[in-house]
C-alpha cells in the first residue's frame, strides 16, 4: 500500500512538474509559432501569433500579441497587435466561444471578400482599430457599443429614468422642507453641486486630454476584462443616476426659488410638474436619440432608394450626432455649474454683468453679445472651478493613500 501511494503521489508531482513546464513553454515565442503552424496547416486559415501571455493578476484572460489571420486565399481579416480572449465555462463545451474578445491596434477587415472571425464572444471590444471596407454601402450594425447590447439600450435609459424619478421623489420634499425651516442653505448646497457638476466636466476633459487617454477610454467606456456586462451596465446607470441627482437638485431648487412667494400648495403643484415634464422629456429624448442608429439601418433596408438613402445618412451621421452631443452636454455643465458659482459670488456676477455691459456699444449685435458674454464667462469659471476642485480632490486622494500605505 505504501508502495502505491508514492508511486500516485510520484505520477501527481511529475504531472503538476508537466503543466508548470507546459505553462511555462505555452508562452514563448516558440510555442506561440508552433501553435498558429498548426492551426495553419489542420484548419482553412491562415494564423500568425507572435507571443501569448498570461498572467494570475487576471486568470480568465489570456493575450496574444502580432496577431494575423486569413482564411486560405482570401485576404488578411485581422491584423493586430494585441488580442485579448476572455476566457468562459461555456468554453468546455463550445472551445470557440469566449466570454470577450477585445482587437487592439490594428485592422479588422469587413469586406465581403475577408473571412468572418472563427471566434464568438459575449463582449467585442475594438480598441484603436481601423475597419477596412472598400464598399461605401456597408452599413455597420453593431449588436455592442461601449459595452451595452443594442438591445438593452431602452432598458437601460429606462433604468436610469426611474433613477431620476426616485431622485426627484427624494429632492422634492427635501426642497420643501429647506426652504421652509431652513432657506440660509439653499445657496451654499447650489453652489456645492454647482463645484461637483463643474469638476465633472473638467475631469472628463483633462483625461480626453491626457496621456491615459486610452486608460481612461478603456476603463469608461467599456467593462473591464473581468467585468460582467451586467455589472458595467449597472455601474454607468449608477453613475448616470448620481450626476442626474444633482443636476434635479440644481433645477428644483431655482424652480422653487421662482415660486418662492406662492402659497404652498402652489409650490407642491408647479415642482412635481417640473419634475416629471422634465424627467419625461429628457429621457424621451434620449430614447429617441440612442435609437437613430436603427432607424436609418431600418431605412436602409427598404426597397425605396429615397428611404435607403435616407437610412444610410442617418447611420453614418449618428457617430457625429453622439460626439457633438457629448460635447455640448459638456460645456452646458461648465455653465450651468459656473452659471450657480457666479450667482452665489455676488462680487464676481457684478464683474460679469459690467464686462457685458460694454458690448451695448457694438452696432446691432450689441444686446445678443450682452446676453452671450455672461454665458461664456460662466463657462470659463467653470472650467477653472472644476481644475481647482479636481487638484483638490487629487491631492486628497494621494494623501489618504500614503496614509493607507
Amino acid at each position: 500500500m505504501k508502495f502505491i501511494g508514492k508511486l500516485l503521489l510520484t505520477l501527481l508531482l511529475l504531472i503538476v512538474l508537466a503543466a508548470v513546464v507546459l505553462y511555462l513553454v505555452g508562452q514563448t515565442r516558440w510555442a506561440a509559432g508552433r501553435l498558429s503552424a498548426w492551426i495553419s496547416d489542420n484548419s482553412e486559415y491562415r494564423l500568425s501569433i507572435g507571443k501569448i501571455t498570461h498572467s494570475w493578476s487576471q486568470p480568465n484572460q489570456i493575450e496574444l500579441e502580432d496577431v494575423q489571420l486569413a482564411r486560405n486565399g482570401q485576404p488578411q481579416a485581422l491584423v493586430a497587435k494585441r488580442v485579448d480572449l476572455g476566457l468562459s465555462l461555456r468554453q468546455i463545451t463550445e472551445p470557440r466561444y469566449f466570454h470577450s474578445v477585445t482587437l487592439r491596434d490594428g485592422t479588422l477587415n469587413v469586406q465581403p471578400q475577408a473571412a468572418a472571425l472563427p471566434v464568438q464572444a459575449d463582449v467585442l471590444q475594438l480598441s484603436n482599430m481601423a475597419l477596412q471596407s472598400n464598399n461605401n454601402e456597408w452599413q455597420l450594425n453593431a449588436q455592442q457599443v461601449t459595452g451595452v447590447k443594442a438591445d438593452r439600450e431602452l432598458p437601460v435609459v429606462w433604468s436610469v429614468a426611474k433613477g431620476s424619478l426616485i431622485n426627484k421623489a427624494i429632492l422634492v420634499p427635501l426642497a420643501l422642507l429647506i426652504s421652509a425651516f431652513a432657506p440660509w442653505a439653499i445657496t451654499p448646497l447650489l453652489m456645492v453641486g454647482g463645484a461637483y457638476l463643474c469638476y465633472e466636466g473638467f475631469e472628463k476633459v483633462y483625461h480626453s486630454l491626457s496621456q491615459d487617454k486610452q486608460a481612461h477610454e478603456d476603463k469608461q467606456d467599456g467593462p473591464g476584462a473581468n467585468e460582467d456586462v451586467a455589472a458595467y451596465e449597472k455601474r454607468k446607470i449608477k453613475g448616470a443616476v448620481r450626476t442626474d441627482f444633482v443636476l434635479s437638485a440644481e433645477i428644483i431648487a431655482i424652480t422653487l426659488g421662482t415660486v418662492a412667494g406662492a402659497t404652498f400648495s402652489q409650490q407642491v403643484i408647479v415642482l412635481c410638474g417640473i419634475a416629471l415634464v422634465m424627467t419625461l422629456g429628457v429621457y424621451g429624448i434620449v430614447a429617441g436619440i440612442v435609437k437613430l442608429d436603427d432607424l436609418g439601418l431600418y431605412l436602409s433596408r427598404k426597397g425605396s432608394a429615397l428611404a435607403r438613402a435616407v437610412g444610410g445618412g442617418i447611420v453614418r451621421a449618428a457617430p457625429y450626432l453622439m460626439k457633438t452631443l457629448s460635447i455640448v452636454g459638456t460645456v452646458a455643465m461648465f455653465m450651468v455649474g459656473g452659471g450657480i458659482l457666479t450667482h452665489g459670488l455676488p462680487p464676481v456676477h457684478h464683474l460679469f454683468e459690467d464686462w457685458a455691459s460694454y458690448a451695448t456699444v457694438v452696432p446691432t449685435l450689441g444686446h445678443i453679445l450682452q446676453g452671450v458674454i455672461p454665458a461664456l464667462l460662466n463657462v470659463v469659471f467653470g472650467v477653472i472651478a472644476g481644475g481647482v476642485v479636481l487638484a483638490v480632490v487629487s491631492a486628497l486622494g494621494a494623501v489618504r493613500a500614503r496614509f493607507k500605505a
